[in-house]
């Protein structure tokens, strides 16, 4: 099995083998020793796991691609704390990442902050523009496939928002892996997101 370049959804029941599945991509990059379970399991080198962490030191980071206006109108282009948030790391992390060379981005919603990832249209017509700082995750995924080549492999169990973004869905069914983009294709047709709204004309 191989997973395409481009933005990759990895779905699935609990207990089915998502988590592990990715465990194993992330843990690719490295050279196994036989008998390990990774004999048949490489990765491209250059790729990372993110993940958010409440409490890490950020010094001087560019974060203004996910995070901007803040309310104590404090950079984000050279943005450092003794105690970022999980979303905030979340998002030095990946920047981080793409700093030293990584060209795919590995992702677990487990390990993610929920406001980094999606923000529903709810939410977005509850909380204005000037409200909230941060463009999740959803809002950039394409762009930097598109732009710079950038992919990402993404573990969702408990939201469709990113199947209208996927190249490639991925099911886990008792941890037998099949492909199933055209069936998440056609739910995202059924039940569209309406991405032209208040919210995202006024993003920068």
């Amino acid at each position: 099995m191989g997973v395409k370049k481009g933005v990759t959804v990895i779905v699935g029941g609990g207990y089915h083998g998502k988590s592990t599945l990715l465990q194993g991509i992330e843990r690719g990059v490295y050279n196994y020793r036989k008998g390990d379970g990774r004999e048949f399991v490489i990765t491209e080198n250059t790729a990372v796991k993110i993940r958010a962490e409440d409490g890490r030191n950020v010094e001087k980071v560019d974060i203004s691609l996910f995070v901007n206006n803040l309310p104590n109108g404090g950079s984000t282009a050279e943005f450092s704390s003794e105690n970022a948030s999980g979303s905030t790391f979340q998002a030095a992390n990946i920047i981080e990442a793409l700093e030293a060379g990584a060209r795919t981005l590995v992702i677990d919603e487990d390990t993610s902050a929920t406001n980094f990832m999606i923000r529903d249209m709810r939410m977005k017509e509850l909380i204005s523009p000037q409200e909230e700082p941060i463009t999740p995750f959803i809002d950039r995924v394409s762009t930097l496939y598109e732009q710079e080549g950038i992919s990402s492999i993404l573990v969702m169990g408990g939201s469709g928002a990113y199947f209208e973004k996927a190249h490639t869905v991925l099911k886990l069914n008792n941890y037998k892996c099949t492909d199933v983009t055209n069936q998440a294709k056609e739910i995202a047709a059924k039940y569209p997101e309406q991405q032209e709204d208040a919210f995202t004309k006024h993003r920068v």
